[in-house]
Order: structure tokens, then C-alpha cells, then sequence
């Protein structure tokens, strides 16, 4: 789910909603959008490797950590025919065969075994083994890769996912899907197509323009722990094949640690020493449609992690927090001669739709809605800069106010 955030010339509120699926915060300034969106991605993210061919050294799975680190290597021992292959290790991956009643993939699949043979792998309740098939009437079979339990990635999930799929049989082009899910919870969906038998493609769970899939359903931006490759075409047959499909490992923030965004807006997000890991694939910024500056957290985590978000944003033309003036009553309004607009506040949106205005901490109680478990513990606007007295200026040399925002949180508890 998406969690916008942005901000209008109207009261307004930050708040926060929990769920168990993967969300996006997104926080947005309006009349600041000079700079491109980049994701907090790293460079050079963890991948696992999974290496086929048709000798004993070219099965393995592969551990690569992006920070140049040690790989950790797990050889694999394809059985042959209908034997699942062995993973010599804690495995680094899972491998998982089901077999679906109808060829149109309805109903409740049944466990099947995984085969792997000659550099290929595939399911073996159809033949042949070292595929997966569409039988039609006869049933139709699915491959899962998932997280495997080995320490270096148990509880991370994947960013995206790289499969070498290579065409058994079937006349004309083949159709296959790819279908990602979190806890059991389909996220999003590919169509990629192969021309025909003997043919190979790279499916990405990410579906570049140009490349062999295109977006079916779902967020293409969501973590997954798992992605099954599915035979459309009816009486065809798919084989995962080498020499390597990678899975790319989405980031991961442990508690104690912080994470700063990328682009424009000047974002630090934290998380409490003993606050459990949290997966994410992007902490980023850049315009939206509308013009206004947009900050974006997209993670996941399978239970609430408390955080605390503080934002720096790009200076706006110059405002006010307020139009309340002083008085005997309000000694801190706004100067009588001071006639500045008011400045643009804080909304989020859960949809991209429905926008909620922003509250304070101070405000919050257990029987607010759970939008306001997100709230704002401080706020401030400077027009000249603390550490040395100079102008705040826009990016056009305007006056200029700075906002800095500190909100603290909940990331996933469950909105309802």
C-alpha cells in the first residue's frame, strides 16, 4: 500500500498507516520539483545466485553481499528425473513445485516434487520433469523461489528477481507469468513471453521497458519473499535454466541504525536499538505530477517497528506557520506588519486519494483513528539560516522558509 504525504496550503497533519503489506510514505512540497526521483537503493545491493549447467561445479547457490564482502557458496546435486535437487547447506533459497487442478490456474494447488536435470529445473507432475507445464485439462504446474533460511537472509525479502527461462515445447510464442506474494499475499504479476521452443529470455519481476515482461497487476515496487513462474499457454512447457537467475535482496535498516534519503529532500529515518529489522526497496525523493516535492519510504516488516523521520525541506517561498496575530491572549502570533502567507502544511494520503491533515503528538489518544499514530513531535520554519544569520533563499534566489519536520511512528500496524 501507499502512504503519501504532502503538503497544502490548507491546516494540515502528518499521520501514518500500519499494515502488513509493503508502504510507501510519501511526503510532498508544492512548487519545488526541479529534481528526478532516485531510489535509497545501494549501489551494489546483496544478491543470491542461483548457477545451472550441465556439470556437478556449475549447480550452486551464491550468496553475494553488494559491500564487496566474502560470497558464501551452497553446491547443489541435481537428483535426476523426478528427485528434487539437494542443497548442501542451510539453504540460501528455497525451491518449491506445486501442481494446480486446472491449466488456467484455478483452485487449490497440491505440492509437487522439483526436478532438475542438465542444467535445467522444473516440476515433476508432468513430463517431462525438468520442466514446468501447462497439461491443460491434466493440470498445470508452478515453480517457487523463495527466501531461503539461512541467516544471511532469513526475514529479508527480494527487491526483484532475474529468471533465464528457456522455452521446452508448444507451438508459436509461449506465455508465462510471474506472480510475486508476501506472507502468501499476491503483491503484483508479469505477462513475459517466449517466441517460441528453444528460445530464452530473461523474465524480471521488475518488467524494464523492452525487456521480455510487461506489468500485469500490483506494485511493481513492492518487496516479495516468494515468485512462482507460471505456464499460460496450454500443452507448453518452460525450464528455469543457466547459467544464473539472480534475486536481488531489498535493503534492510536493523535497529539502531539510520538511513538517509536520496534526491532533494533532506530525510534521516531511525529506528530504536531495539527495534526488530525492517525490508525496504526505496527511502527517496523527487516531484510528483502536481509539481510538489514527494519523499517516499517503501517497506515492509511483519509486525509494528517504531521509527522516527526527520525531513529538511527545500525552501519555499517565504510563509508563515500561522495567521493568528498577538494579542494580549497570544503573545507568540504573528507580528501585526508581518502580512506573509501561510505556509503550505503537511497532508498523507493512504491512497493517493484521501488526504488526512497532519497531527501533533500532543493531541494523539487511543481512540484517534489510525492515521493519527503517525504524528509530528516538532516543527520549524526559519526564514534566515540558524547557524549564521544569513537569508533562507528558494532555488531561485527568492526569500525563502525552511521546514524541518520530526514525526515519530508505527511503519506497520494495521489500518482499518
Amino acid at each position: 500500500m501507499k502512504l503519501t504525504v504532502k503538503r497544502v496550503a490548507l491546516a494540515g497533519a502528518i499521520g501514518l498507516a500500519t499494515i502488513a503489506t509493503p508502504i510507501s510514505l510519501s511526503v510532498v512540497l508544492p512548487g519545488v520539483g526541479n529534481s528526478p526521483a532516485s531510489p535509497a537503493t545501494p549501489a551494489n545491493p546483496d544478491t543470491v545466485v542461483y548457477s545451472e549447467g550441465k556439470g556437478n561445479s556449475s549447480n550452486f547457490i551464491a550468496y553475494v553481499p553488494g559491500d564487496g564482502g566474502k560470497s558464501t557458496t551452497e553446491s547443489v546435486t541435481a537428483g535426476g528425473g523426478c528427485s528434487s535437487p539437494t542443497i548442501h547447506g542451510v539453504p540460501l533459497l528455497n525451491l518449491a513445485g506445486f501442481l494446480y487442478p486446472s491449466g488456467a490456474y484455478m483452485g487449490s494447488p497440491s505440492a509437487a516434487i522439483v526436478g532438475a536435470f542438465q542444467g535445467r529445473t522444473g516440476v515433476c507432475a508432468i513430463t517431462p520433469d525438468w520442466a514446468i507445464n501447462n497439461g491443460g485439462t491434466s493440470g498445470a504446474e508452478a515453480l517457487d523461489f523463495g527466501v531461503g533460511t539461512n541467516t544471511l537472509v532469513a526475514g529479508r525479502l527480494f527487491a526483484d528477481a532475474q529468471l533465464v527461462l528457456e522455452g521446452e515445447s508448444g507451438s508459436g510464442p509461449i506465455s508465462v507469468e510471474l506472480v510475486e506474494s508476501l506472507g502468501g499475499a499476491q503483491t503484483a504479476t508479469q505477462l513475459c513471453t517466449i517466441s517460441s521452443s528453444g528460445a530464452d529470455i530473461t523474465a524480471d519481476t521488475q518488467a524494464p521497458s523492452g525487456g521480455a515482461c510487461t506489468p500485469n497487476t500490483g506494485d511493481l515496487a513492492s518487496p516479495f519473499d516468494t515468485v512462482e513462474v507460471r505456464v499460460l499457454t496450454s500443452n507448453a512447457s518452460v525450464s528455469v535454466v543457466g547459467p544464473t537467475s539472480t534475486f536481488t535482496m531489498a535493503s534492510e535498516i536493523c535497529g539502531g541504525q539510520s538511513i538517509q534519503s536520496t534526491g532533494p529532500v533532506s530525510a534521516t529515518l531511525s529506528l530504536p536499538a531495539n527495534a526488530p529489522c525492517k525490508s525496504y526497496t526505496a527511502f527517496s525523493s523527487g516531484p510528483n505530477s502536481g509539481g510538489q516535492e514527494q519523499l517516499n519510504f517503501n517497506g515492509y516488516s511483519a509486525g509494528p517497528v517504531p521509527f522516527t523521520v526527520t525531513i529538511t525541506w527545500p525552501a519555499v517561498p517565504e510563509c508563515q506557520p500561522n495567521s493568528d496575530p498577538v494579542t494580549a491572549g497570544n503573545p507568540s502570533g504573528i507580528p501585526a506588519d508581518l502580512t506573509l502567507p501561510v505556509c503550505a502544511v503537511t497532508q498523507f494520503s493512504l491512497d493517493g486519494t484521501t488526504w488526512y491533515d497532519q497531527t501533533y503528538c500532543q493531541g494523539v489518544s487511543p481512540t484517534d483513528p489510525p492515521q493519527s499514530e503517525l504524528c509530528t513531535t516538532n516543527k520549524t520554519y526559519n526564514n534566515v539560516n540558524p547557524a549564521n544569520g544569513s537569508p533562507i533563499l528558494t532555488s531561485t534566489g527568492a526569500a525563502g522558509t525552511q521546514i524541518v519536520e520530526t514525526w515519530v511512528g508505527d511503519v506497520d500496524w494495521n489500518f482499518r
